[in-house]
């Protein structure tokens, strides 16, 4: 790990490591990621990587939180940790690197996937479609009047204009007596 790294980062790195670990040791039942290390086991690595982003794919939809940093940090420590391991000659040393690669271009792409986030906007052919529907001289508008037809258009526009719910918008369309007037006002 780098030492130059701010303390907040560390601890996140930290804490992404101690997941790791706390997965393989649930994968295998003993704490075995320091020794699959040493030994270069790929294949042994593979499948602990694999349960890992399992496990934080399911976490990052159950809890809708994004999970890619913890992941980033396992590939990169076990990865690291492999060219450290393979940090003498030989055909060890090639294996190692070897093994490495492997991981490097299978598993820094792959990311835990969130949901996408709620539609917060109508898209656009919605919108078109709606204007389609409320134009006064549209033969979709349902509305029996032309003054129910323009007031309707009205109330769209200021809707979509000022970007209301529609419960914000009814609540601004308010029906009364007015005493002086001697009738009810909107």
């Amino acid at each position: 790990m780098n030492p130059s790294l701010e303390p907040s980062t560390r601890r996140k790195y930290l804490a992404a490591m101690d997941r790791l670990y706390q997965a393989v040791q649930g994968q295998h039942g003993t704490d075995c990621l320091d020794r699959l290390i040493a030994e270069a086991d790929g294949d042994a690595l593979e499948d602990c990587l694999v349960g890992f982003l399992a496990q934080l794919r399911n976490e990052a939809v159950v809890e809708k939180v994004d999970k890619s940093s913890t992941w980033t940090s396992a590939v990169s420590f076990v990865t690291e940790m492999l060219r450290y391991a393979g940090n003498t000659s030989g055909s060890r040393a090639a294996a190692i690197e070897a093994k490495v690669l492997r991981l490097e271009t299978l598993y820094r792409q792959l990311v835990p996937k969130t949901l996408p986030p709620p539609i917060r906007a109508l898209p656009p052919l919605v919108i078109e479609d709606l204007y389609e529907i409320f134009k006064p001289d549209s033969p979709r508008n349902p509305f029996k009047t032309e003054t129910l037809r323009w007031r309707n258009l009205l109330v769209f526009m200021l809707l979509l204009r000022l970007g209301l719910r529609r419960g914000e918008g009814a609540a601004s369309f308010k029906e009364d007596f007015d005493p002086i007037a001697g009738k009810t006002v909107h």
